[in-house]
């Protein structure tokens, strides 16, 4: 399911050209879920503090808006 949404995937229409045709999980999930990053919770908001200079960042918003639009179950 992963490799229909991210970009980083040639399955989703959107990655580079040469990319693999479906990424191996493994490689996604260090991609994409595991993300130096902080969770700062300050005035009844959660939020996600990204590490600087992160190279996936644009894919990351990009899987989580396509997750985001999906249809409830």
């Amino acid at each position: 399911m992963l490799c229909d949404l991210s970009p980083l995937a040639r399955a989703s229409g959107q990655a580079p050209e040469g990319a693999p045709l479906r990424r191996h999980a493994k490689t996604l999930r260090r991609a994409l879920l595991c993300v130096p990053a902080r969770i700062v919770c300050h005035g009844r908001r959660t939020t996600l503090r990204l590490a600087s200079g992160y190279r996936h960042l644009s894919a990351l918003q990009a899987t989580w808006a396509a997750a985001y639009a999906l249809p409830p179950p």
